[in-house]
């Protein structure tokens, strides 16, 4: 799934389901809370992003944990 936010910033989840499909509703839901944990690390003064490196964070790291496990 791949969500493009009004800033131009991609995310794209990868999402491994057994029986069926999810469903369109959860998926906007997950795609809104990676949103707001992306512009949470945005908004921390003390984050310098370094252009193509990865995310490295525990913060950031730690919230998408807490998504992952509530799926």
């Amino acid at each position: 799934y791949g969500w493009c936010t009004q800033s131009r910033t991609r995310i794209m989840a990868l999402v491994r389901w057994s029986e069926r499909q999810p469903k369109e509703t959860a998926m906007r839901q997950l795609m809104g809370r990676l949103n707001q944990a992306h512009w949470q690390l945005l908004a921390n003064p003390f984050y310098r992003p370094e252009v193509g490196a990865l995310i490295s964070s525990e913060r950031f790291l730690s919230t998408l944990d807490q998504i992952k496990a509530s799926l």
